[in-house]
């Protein structure tokens, strides 16, 4: 059983690596498309509800970005996880992605993904 779990896990992080090492910039012509580099880059871990309920997220006890918790904090707060990572956890996406994507996902953090409880 706990062999089972382990490779679980290790087969979990692989997919996080596979994931994060390849950001998609989700453009469209007047800008950033956040919903599309949402679904690119965080729904593995977080879910399309932001709410953590994946495979992935079970297993990295991914944060429900719906959770008061994470809405108030800052944009730079919000920015700053994104850019570096989380707790060994959650990869930095630094050098990866755009400032005005990382800005496009503390939005739709903040806007989209609070209403779809």
């Amino acid at each position: 059983m706990r062999l089972l779990r382990l490779t679980a896990i290790i087969t979990g992080m692989a997919i996080v690596l596979f994931w994060t090492s390849k950001p998609l910039a989700a453009q469209t012509a007047g800008g950033v498309n956040a919903q599309a580099l949402y679904d690119a880059n965080c729904t593995a871990c977080h879910g399309p509800k932001g709410d953590g309920d994946t495979l992935i997220g079970k297993q990295l006890q991914a944060k429900d970005l719906r959770l008061p918790e994470i809405l108030k904090k800052t944009d730079a707060e919000l920015s700053a996880s994104i850019v570096n990572g989380q707790n060994n956890k959650m990869p930095p996406f630094k050098g990866k992605l755009k400032p005005e994507e990382v800005n496009a996902l503390v939005k739709h953090v903040r806007d989209t993904l609070r209403t779809k409880k």
